[in-house]
This record gives structure tokens, sequence and C-alpha cells, in this order.
């Protein structure tokens, strides 16, 4: 199966790296001083590296109004336990937010890259590159049985978690997602909704990730869960034929309404949106439209979200606000996403 064809159900792909600065207590464990220790060194260690991370700025935490930094959380440049704390903390960006380093989250730090599509090796590549640099200025906590000691045990050895976000409409209407999730479940993936667990499955995006970091190295990791994503890909490819051979006048329709709505609408929730969304999507790898733009449907998820919206109107709205500046987004941007046949 050709990967360059992938884009139409991965939207995104992640990799990221948990780190522990040797001699320093752990989170629960950690003063003020301590945290404004860790946040020196990892800073001074970030800005002395070069090539990926010759352009990341430095946003500090206490300093981001909550707005934004829950928009943050919801484009998963930060998780949102990060955006929540009063700790010291910050966090380091890259000029396009492919890469991110927040110090002082769970662990001392948490280091990621994000891709567009399934591109699992050159997110590891960068997380590797830009890790190695860092622990040239700061020394990890490592252990020859354990591996990188972490927070939370189930990080332990590579501390490593890969995820990939999948686009799953037709697994899921067919209801073949329960039977998926159990039998990643078994060797060990986890399928949750798109923010992680206890999330829900908004618009049938899914997140598909490593659930153990022990006992194997980070390619070792990779390939198993590339693996298992190849063949949730292959198993919502045939669902998707099966509902074409179906019904493909109503699957057009559907997509075609759900074109009409977004370009149209004067107020719509975040949940409709979605769901709109992933019908429009859908209907895009099925060939209702004769062009799709996956990447910009991919911005459009973040940017529709509760907080990411008001921070993209500058200010902060009431609900009903919200809704309308999503219409507003929405009949600005879709138009250019597909092209209709008339």
């Amino acid at each position: 199966m050709n990967r360059q064809t992938y884009g139409d159900i991965v939207l995104t792909t992640r990799v990221r790296l948990a780190r522990n600065i040797e001699g320093v207590p752990y989170a629960m464990k950690m003063s003020e001083e301590n945290d404004k220790k860790v946040l020196g060194l990892v800073k001074n260690a970030v800005n002395g590296c070069c090539g990926t991370a010759s352009d990341m700025k430095v946003c500090d935490m206490r300093d981001i109004p909550p707005n934004l930094a829950i928009s943050m959380a919801e484009t998963y440049l930060i998780s949102p336990e990060f955006a929540a704390s009063k700790r010291a903390r910050a966090v380091l960006v890259n000029a396009d937010e492919s890469i991110s380093v927040m110090i002082n989250e769970e662990d001392h730090i948490r280091l990621q890259v994000l891709g567009s599509g399934l591109c699992f090796e050159s997110c590891l590549e960068t997380a590797m590159e830009l890790d190695q640099m860092i622990s040239e200025r700061v020394k990890y906590d490592f252990d020859q049985n354990l591996g990188y000691l972490t927070h939370c045990p189930t990080n332990l050895g590579t501390a490593m978690r890969a995820s990939a976000m999948l686009h799953l409409p037709a697994t899921t209407e067919n209801g073949r997602m329960s039977a998926i999730i159990n039998a990643a479940g078994k060797v060990g993936i986890a399928i949750r909704g798109m923010h992680g667990e206890g999330t829900r499955a908004d618009g049938a995006l899914y997140q598909i990730s490593n659930s153990f970091s022990i006992g194997q190295d980070e390619r070792e990791i990779i390939i198993r869960l590339c693996g298992t994503v190849e063949q949730i890909i292959e198993a919502e490819r045939k669902a998707r034929n099966a509902m074409g051979l179906a019904d493909m006048t109503g699957l057009r329709d559907r997509a075609l309404r759900a074109y009409g709505i977004l370009t149209s609408c004067a107020r719509i929730s975040y949940g409709e949106a979605v769901g709109l969304l992933s019908d429009l999507r859908l209907g895009a790898s099925m060939d209702v439209f004769d062009e799709a733009d996956y990447n910009a449907m991919n911005r459009l998820v973040k940017k529709i979200q509760p907080y990411s919206i008001c921070v993209w109107k500058g200010q902060t709205l009431e609900a009903e606000q919200r809704d309308e500046a999503r219409a507003e987004l929405m009949g600005t941007l879709v138009p250019g996403m597909v092209r209709v046949s008339r």
C-alpha cells in the first residue's frame, strides 16, 4: 500500500519523548526552586541547539492568558494538564509549531514532534536528533535495566509515546470499532478519542498509540504501531468501499449537504461542525468532489475548537458568539478545500 495515499485517513503523526534530569526531584516533590532550576537548564540546553531547534521560541506559561493556553492544548502543542498547572513552567515551540518542548509537565521534559499524514519515521528522527542535542547539555535520569526513569511507570524504557490521528467514519458506522479496539489492546496498542484517554471520538477521529514503552527500542515500537495503523487503514478502506457500493447516491448527498451547511450557515456548534467536516472528508475520499485539500481540513479541525475559535477572533466569546465565529470561519475556508462539480 502506498503511504502517499494515506492523507485521506491519517491526519497527523506524533512522537513524544519524556525525560527527567538526574539529581532533581520529580513532579510530586518538586519545589518552586526546583521548577525554576529545571526551566533554566532546559532553556539553556535548547538555546544551544542548532538545526531543527534553532528557531524555537520560549513561552512562559504564567504569561499566557487562560484562553490561549487551552487553545494550545486543543491544537496539541501542550497537554491539558500543562495548560491548567500553576507551576513555573514553559513551552518551547518552533516556527511552524511542528516541535514543542514542555518544561515541568508531569516529567521535567516532554519533547514532541508533529507531522502531517503517516510519518512516524521522520517524526522519530527529528525527535531523537533534538533529544540527543539536549542530552549533551543536561544529564538524563537513566537506569541500565529500566531505561529512562519517568514519573509514571508506564513510560519507563524508551519513555516514548507515538501516535497517529485517524479518520474512521466507515468503520465507526459499521460497528467494527469495538472489535478493532479490543484486538489492538491485546498487542499493546491503545485507541482513544481525538484528545487521548477519556475523550470522545468527535468526527470519527481516533488517536492510535503504543500503550507501553519498555521492552523494545524506539524503532521496534514504531514498526509495531505502524503495522497496526496500516491494518486499520485497510479495514477503513474496505468499509468505505462497501458504503459506496451500498448507496453511493446517499453518500454523495450527505457530503454535498455538509458542504452546503458549512459554507452558508450563520451559527454552528463545535459538535455539528466536526461531524459535518467528517462527512465532507469522507465524501472527498470517495470522489464526490473534484479536488480536496486534506491538509487544510486538518488545520480547520484544530481552529474550530471552543477556545481556538476565540483565539482566531482575538477575544473572549460566549457560547453563541463562538458558534457564529465558527460559522464565519467555515464560510471563509471550506470553499477553498474542495471543488464541487456543477
